[in-house]
């Protein structure tokens, strides 16, 4: 499997930065085989979490914290 990093921390500690990369693989959530977003905070010694853009996109709509941001901004 083949990891794209897509962004990385210009903050880190311990000598690990934190970054997001993606890649062809299966989500956490739905155990679909597809695109998904790893984010990765310990260079794989404790759990990294892989998510896909629907699941992803489901959290932030179960969560409502897009809109209460958005509310608070305006």
């Amino acid at each position: 499997m083949q990891w794209e990093t897509i962004w990385r921390s210009k903050l880190g500690i311990h000598g690990r930065t934190p970054k997001v990369q993606t890649s062809d693989c299966e989500c956490d959530i739905c155990g679909e085989h597809k695109m998904v977003l790893l984010f990765v905070s310990s260079d794989g010694e404790y759990s990294d979490i892989m998510i896909c853009k629907e699941c992803n996109d489901k959290l932030w709509e179960a969560s409502d914290a897009w809109e209460k941001h958005n509310a608070q901004s305006n």
